[in-house]
């Protein structure tokens, strides 16, 4: 009877696991057809300049008062025009940090004129936060919880019916009171508002690819223990952060980064995703420098 029991257990254990490899195979292979359609058969055609290169001049943005046209509240007072795009804080920031708002929009849309021109129509606009003020000193962001987000962001990016981008001052400028030292937060930010308000809008089948990379990552593995494993808007955001060299490094994965932080270093660990970027970017080779270098 014993005998009997432990054949017949063990003939339903490996009856359950070869039901679970099944299901795992059938999975894995689901994901291949799918991503080999997306890959194969069904490419991305995206427009783009011939030739583009990286404008450094941050002296196109010349600092004025915010005109009345765009109806922002009374709190903001400084104003930059970026080809459409506004860039606007409170009378505390600096012109330098307007300036260097200006420098990497302009480089981050450089080459992806369509996005720019979907922003102008759907009136994106970008707000400073400054050193001395907090996420929710901002008008957009004063009916929010301000003890978790205050402490939680010094910066957000735009999404459905919330059109701003916020960035906080210190991290412009590359002070030493940058909680995010190394990191441009703005890079971050302004790449979630390109994912969800400009790219996914303008491209046909753009969100649909990045969700089965997202998907195919985890299902090997990748971004274990990192941000840009947390979700489909992380991984976007953070690639792009590594993209342009403006993420920072830890050997081993602490929740937030892992060793991965340059071009090079993506096309290695996650090829697929750098190959995405990098179709979409042409190639795009640049990386935001502080204001002082």
């Amino acid at each position: 009877m014993g005998d009997e029991i432990i054949s017949k257990y063990s003939k339903e254990n490996r009856k359950n696991i070869r039901l679970n490899i099944s299901k795992k195979t059938q999975l894995l292979i689901a994901v291949m057809a799918i991503s080999a359609i997306y890959f194969f058969f069904l490419p991305m055609k995206i427009p783009r300049p011939l030739e583009v290169k990286p404008n450094e001049d941050r002296n196109e943005c010349v600092v004025s008062e915010v005109p009345s046209k765009f109806g922002f509240d009374p709190f903001y007072k400084k104003y930059c025009d970026m080809d459409g795009i506004p860039i606007i804080s409170s009378q505390a920031v600096s012109d330098h940090a307007l300036q260097q708002t200006y420098y990497i929009v302009k480089n981050m849309l450089l080459a992806i004129p369509y996005v720019k021109d979907e922003f102008i129509e759907s009136g994106i606009y970008i707000a400073i936060i400054g050193k001395n003020e907090n996420q929710t000193t901002l008008p957009e962001y004063s009916h929010m919880d301000s003890e978790y987000w205050d402490n939680r962001a010094r910066g957000l990016g735009a999404s459905g019916k919330v059109k701003i981008t916020s960035v906080g001052e210190e991290n412009l400028l590359c002070l030493n009171s940058d909680r995010y030292q190394g990191e441009s937060i703005l890079v971050h930010e302004f790449a979630h508002t390109i994912h969800l308000m400009g790219l996914r809008k303008t491209i046909f089948g753009f969100e649909a690819r990045l969700r089965l990379l997202y998907y195919v990552g985890k299902f090997e593995g990748l971004w274990r223990e990192t941000y840009a494993g947390s979700n489909l808007k992380e991984y976007w955001a953070e690639g792009i952060q590594t993209y342009f060299r403006t993420n920072i490094e830890k050997q081993n994965p602490d929740g937030i980064h892992n060793s991965v932080n340059t071009p090079e270093e993506l096309a290695e660990y996650d090829p697929r995703l750098y190959k995405f970027i990098d179709e979409i970017y042409g190639g795009f080779n640049w990386t935001p420098t502080c204001p002082s270098e």
